[in-house]
């Protein structure tokens, strides 16, 4: 299984080398670590507009872009690429906002306000998750030969 190579994945999937139990090895590590990673989320946040942004809209219109990137190029295979490559650069990406939460928690140190620490920590976490669907969409389509 390809944790953080994105081009050798890209390079697999593009050339037809998967097979479907390693597939489903995805798709089962996907779900773990979103499963996981939903704990996380504090329940008195379910009623920000930010939060429904960030666990509805943006995933959906990020699956859409890629479901056209793949649409574009052969039209073939795209739930089991969306999968794996969501996995691959999710893991990027999780990393990533790791650096941005803590960057920012550090900045919000010296902002007394407590509503603009907000705006800052849930507009970071948008636009790391609008980065991800992008480059999502981006690798559906490049291995769709897009």
């Amino acid at each position: 299984m390809i944790l953080f190579n994105l081009k050798a994945l890209e390079s697999r999937l593009k050339n037809r080398e998967m097979t479907q139990p390693e597939y489903f090895r995805y798709l089962m590590a996907n779900w773990l670590v979103l499963g996981t990673l939903s704990f996380l989320v504090v329940d008195d946040q379910w009623d920000n507009p930010g939060v429904a942004g960030m666990l509805l809209i943006i995933p959906a219109v990020g699956v859409l872009l890629g479901y056209r990137s793949n649409r574009k190029g052969d039209n073939a295979d795209f739930l089991n690429r969306f999968i794996k490559l969501h996995f691959v650069i999710g893991m990027r990406f999780f990393l990533l906002s790791i650096a941005v939460v803590l960057l920012v928690a550090l900045i919000g140190q010296f902002i007394p306000d407590h509503p603009v620490k907000g705006f800052i920590l849930g507009g970071s976490v948008m636009a790391v998750m609008i980065g991800f669907y992008g480059s999502l969409a981006r690798s559906v389509g490049c291995v769709a030969g897009r």
